[in-house]
């Protein structure tokens, strides 16, 4: 939900036929070139050279550099931990990636380099009230297209909040807010009064009601994102928390979202409520989500991306299709029906790509690759450098998979240890 203060941050272009378009900057950008090609992570400290005014706020920061070679910014407050940002990045990444076939997303170099003109600024707060601390200072007077998201509405991939479907996941919402005020509206407009349209539909239709009630100039913004949230099942699992606070039984409608703002809690309940809405969303996202998720460091146990009634958590990992674990524990990844992308960390892991062609990369540790078929049934071919090309001769079942770093091959008559 876009907070009123950063709303204000929209500059208006007196010249432009949509006076909600914001301009590209005059002045010199007080962010300015920083360089984090020293970070492996690419999360740096914010260098003197940045305007004081933006170091008093933020301490941290790393980027997304757009296809005109210009940066949007994301500035980080200190309750970030690293892993957060990271995937804060990733987030906004998925969105700036292309998809092929698609009638509007198929090229989106003029978005991304639409937020970089207007220097689209994802700003990382703590908390609202040190957002609130922000704007009453200097750094909400200087020319950077600024929206927020706080660290107690983004949960990670595998943190134990995420497992037990606490907070409510405003990552998505907040970075599309960015994404469509400094990108699709001045490099898409078309596409942008579409997605005002069937917001004015659905109103009309009592299927949904934006939000803020007395700025409709918004509810276009929110109810892309709105959309977004449903079409990834966020809701699907009613959250138990809202930046840090318990959400009440009663807070949430029973099949809606967004404390009932949006009629629908689900990807299927939407294609039924709001097919244009549907419709619009695959015109320009891919159907599932793009980026690596990387488990916490010490992250145990089984993490799945494959929908199981008995694990709630995987309403929403189900649309991952590339997980990696990145400690020393050992973990079980199981995938999905789709091609997926399996990697495990520095432990004694077990990989189950289950459908599609899988890439499964064992990493450090004795390593299992797990097949639900006899060992009669697959085909393995090796290389001298220890890759092996998995063929499953019963068709629509494990199909073919690439694996690495994996010593030991689970069927379902026994095991196989595996020599290159």
């Amino acid at each position: 939900m876009m907070h009123p203060l950063l709303s204000a941050l929209l500059v208006s272009c007196a010249a432009s036929q949509d006076p909600w378009i914001p301009r590209v900057p005059d002045g010199p950008d007080p962010i300015g070139t920083v360089d984090t090609s020293t970070s492996e992570n690419g999360i740096v400290a914010l260098p003197d050279s940045v305007d004081p005014h933006v170091r008093r706020v933020f301490s941290r920061y790393t980027k997304v550099l757009a296809p005109n070679g210009k940066p949007i910014h994301i500035l980080v407050q200190d309750a970030w931990r690293e892993e957060q940002v990271v995937r804060a990045r990733k987030v906004l990444e998925h969105f700036l990636r292309d998809v092929p076939g698609s009638r509007v997303g198929a090229d989106k170099r003029a978005v991304a380099n639409a937020m970089s003109e207007r220097r689209a600024t994802l700003a990382l707060f703590d908390d609202e009230p040190a957002l609130q601390r922000a704007f009453r200072g200097r750094f909400g007077e200087l020319e950077l297209g600024v929206q927020d998201l706080r660290a107690n509405e983004s949960p990670v991939e595998g943190d134990p909040d995420y497992m037990k479907c606490g907070t409510r996941d405003a990552s998505f919402e907040e970075i599309l807010h960015l994404v469509h005020d400094y990108g699709i509206r001045p490099a898409l407009p078309e596409y942008d009064e579409e997605v005002h349209r069937a917001n004015v539909v659905m109103t009309d239709k009592d299927v949904w009601r934006g939000w803020p009630d007395d700025e409709p100039e918004n509810h276009r913004n929110e109810y892309l994102a709105a959309i977004y949230d449903n079409y990834l099942d966020l809701w699907l699992v009613c959250p138990s928390m809202y930046e840090g606070e318990a959400i009440s039984d009663d807070a949430v409608p029973a099949g809606t979202s967004h404390f009932g703002r949006y009629r629908a809690s689900s990807r299927a309940r939407l294609k039924e409520v709001d097919p244009r809405g549907f419709e619009l969303l695959e015109d320009w996202l891919p159907p599932h989500l793009t980026y690596t998720a990387s488990l916490p460091t010490d992250f145990e146990g089984t993490f799945s991306i494959r929908l199981d009634a008995e694990l709630p958590y995987t309403t929403r990992s189900a649309h991952l299709d590339k997980v990696e674990a990145t400690g020393e524990r050992a973990v079980v990844l199981l995938g999905n029906e789709r091609s997926n992308e399996l990697t495990g960390g520095a432990g004694d892991d077990v990989l189950e790509g289950a459908g599609g062609d899988d890439a499964l990369d064992g990493g450090a540790g004795r390593d299992v690759a797990v097949l639900s078929g006899k060992q009669n049934e697959y085909g393995i071919l090796s290389s001298e450098e220890g890759v092996y090309q998995v063929h499953d001769n019963v068709e629509g079942r494990d199909g073919d998979d690439v694996w690495i770093g994996i010593e030991v091959a689970r069927f379902a008559d026994g095991e196989r240890t595996l020599v290159p």
